[in-house]
């Protein structure tokens, strides 16, 4: 199923993919399958990006794909971390284009090690960072307790910063204001649907509002700048790495820089970098390039790329092993093994030599140099918190730990102090077989009052900035329940699509689901040429759901025959609504072509019941009529046959 945003390719550039499970994944809630996407599909790979699960009991979760998802017919979609529970057939889910990337976290882990092995005493200051000298704190209340609650980096600042900050490059735009005033300007389904005209399609006003509250809506969260622009390939035999488009920018290097999302054809949700453009042969090149050429005629839009991106993607393999080979160079003629711990190794003696007295006359102005002043001049009578007093006293608490002689009162969040205690300083001690990265991160994110729950409940139900009462996630569960789950939003669009087609171009038909849609208004005509004493005819039964009828016309299509007395039109059970009498539906009335008798007001009737002609005459001669009806469901589906 694919998805088309009001007013443009927006919707597509971030959702790549909306579908439903058709097999149990597995039982621990690592896998979820969907045959639709799986082998030979025509769709591509989308390993990389994430997977929401949008029903069932695990709605709202989201899980970065971790594998190929084309793999086997089954359509197997691995995920990084497992879901809360097994995603059963039939669950819901989306696939976007954007996630983050948890990479770092585990950087960041292998980096510090098991913080208990680090005996080196400037990997341990290097861990604690500075000022612990003068707070008799734990590690855990410093960056936790302390900073939650800081009135300019807490939580209840950050939330007043960021709903209060005013969008960037636009002054007085508060993000906070104008994502209410977004939600405030959301239009009713009535009026999104607008009026009809003659063939059943949106009228030229209605369609005009439909884009201007697009427009409008994108341009208050400045989100208008994100898609630069749109177009297709246009190229008989276009590559993998570049191919002339549609697009009328004639500046080279227009779009350098910028990234390339497809949004049609086999290459839909793939991304690359744009490496270069020709301006006059309207040629894209993209690095690297895309796995397959794309087809002639298939859609792309261009976004802004990172800036960060750009620039780590221009850091090419050359550049890096470049870097690598000068540092091995500088550390070998110094006589350094070259290996990490060689270097290490180096350094750590380095040190030792700056420290010993033997450094001789240095070369003004180097490392050498700097350290002898430090150690020779600054330390001897330094001024009250300079980098010499701090110096001392570093080496004065150094020492006593080299030597093993801590004292017996040393200095409140002194290392002194911290090894004295046997490592309690950072709130609980650090066992064997674990980090400091274990402690902060794996061991507190249940904390009743800082974990993830509690910083959840803070957050969603915090109210926004300036609108009291305003609860964030209310809003966004909101939105959420009435436009995605509700289906508000998929059956809008279905509408747009059927009147526009994917091309853009009206074609005039819609969908019997936007027809039957409640308040929506419906015509039946039905041609009748019973006998003129027939009796009884059925014109119309109410099918599925209860309809108003709104007005009813008996048409004569000819001068109707002397042998019709009357032909009077009723509704409901034992025809208790008489919607055209039979003094109105007389012959005389309809002894001409064209001559018609109507009725107009409001009568609901239920599923079942039935709107019948009651033809009344003298002989068997045919009437021709024609009963017009126009209506509309009181409830979603209703119509009459």
């Amino acid at each position: 199923m694919g998805l088309r945003p009001p007013g443009g390719v927006e919707r597509e550039a971030f959702v790549s993919y909306v579908g439903v499970t058709d097999a149990d994944g597995a039982a621990d809630g690592t896998t979820l399958k969907c045959s639709a996407i799986g082998s030979g599909s025509g769709y591509p790979d989308f390993d990389g990006n994430q997977v929401i699960i949008t029903s069932g009991p695990y709605k709202g979760q989201a899980r970065d794909i971790n594998g190929a998802t084309n793999a086997d017919a089954a359509g197997t979609i691995t995920v990084a971390s497992a879901f809360d529970g097994q995603i059963t057939s039939g669950t819901s889910f989306i696939i976007t284009g954007i996630r983050t990337v948890p990479a770092e976290v585990a950087a960041l882990q292998a980096d510090i090690g098991d913080f208990s092995a680090q005996t080196n005493l400037k990997s341990l200051l290097a861990v604690l960072g500075s000022g612990w000298d003068t707070e008799n704190k734990t590690v855990y209340d410093k960056l936790v307790t302390d900073l939650l609650e800081h009135g300019t980096y807490g939580l209840a600042a950050q939330n007043t910063y960021h709903w209060d900050k005013d969008i960037s490059g636009y002054t007085g735009a508060k993000a906070g204001t104008y994502l209410k005033s977004v939600y405030d300007k959301l239009p009713t389904k009535p009026y999104l649907m607008g009026s009809a005209d003659a063939d059943g399609g949106f009228d030229a006003e209605a369609k005009a509002d439909i884009n201007a509250e697009v427009d409008t809506a994108l341009s208050d969260i400045n989100l208008n700048h994100l898609i630069q622009t749109s177009g297709t390939v246009s190229d008989a035999a276009p590559t993998a790495g570049d191919f002339d488009t549609s697009l009328t920018e004639t500046t080279n290097d227009h779009y350098n820089d910028l990234i390339i999302l497809f949004t049609s054809g086999a290459l839909a949700g793939q991304s690359r970098r744009i490496s270069d453009y020709d301006g006059t042969s309207k040629n894209i090149t993209v690095t690297p390039p895309f796995t397959e050429a794309p087809a002639d005629g298939d859609a792309f839009v261009i976004i802004s790329g990172s800036y960060l991106k750009v620039v780590a993607e221009r850091l090419d393999t050359q550049a890096k092993t470049d870097v690598r080979t000068e540092v091995d160079a500088e550390f070998t003629e110094r006589g350094a093994t070259s290996t990490r711990f060689g270097y290490l190794d180096y350094l750590n003696s380095d040190s030792k030599y700056l420290r010993s007295t033997a450094i001789g006359t240095p070369t003004a102005d180097s490392i050498a140099d700097e350290v002898q002043f430090i150690a020779h001049k600054a330390l001897s009578s330094p001024a009250a918190d300079s980098v010499g007093e701090k110096v001392t006293n570093i080496e004065i608490d150094t020492e006593k730990l080299y030597d093993a002689a801590l004292g017996t009162s040393p200095a409140d969040g002194s290392l002194a102090s911290f090894i004295a205690t046997g490592g309690t300083a950072l709130g609980t001690r650090l066992p064997p077989s674990k980090s400091l990265y274990d402690v902060i991160v794996l061991d507190r994110l249940d904390h009743a009052t800082y974990g993830l729950a509690a910083l959840n409940t803070y957050i969603w139900d915090k109210d926004i900035s300036g609108y009291s009462g305003v609860k964030a996630g209310t809003y966004l569960k909101t939105l959420y329940d009435d436009w995605i789950d509700g289906g508000r939003l998929d059956l809008i669009l279905d509408a747009i699509l059927a009147d526009t087609g994917t091309d853009g171009v009206v074609v005039n038909s819609r969908t019997n689901a936007y027809k039957r849609l409640a308040g929506v208004t419906q015509v039946i005509e039905v041609s009748v040429t019973s006998a003129a004493n027939a009796g009884d005819v059925t014109i119309a039964t109410v099918t599925d759901q209860p309809c108003v009828i709104d007005s009813i016309i008996i048409h004569a299509d000819t001068a109707q025959t002397t042998d019709l007395t009357s032909c009077a039109v009723y509704g409901g059970a034992g025809k208790v609504v008489t919607f055209i009498s039979d003094t109105d539906a007389t012959q005389a009335n309809l002894d001409a072509a064209d001559k018609q008798v109507s009725w107009t007001g409001a009568v609901r009737l239920a599923a079942g019941k039935t709107i019948v002609m009651s033809l009344v005459g003298t002989g068997s001669t045919a009437v021709d009529l024609t009963v017009t009806i126009t209506y509309h469901a009181a409830v979603d589906g209703g119509y009459l046959a």
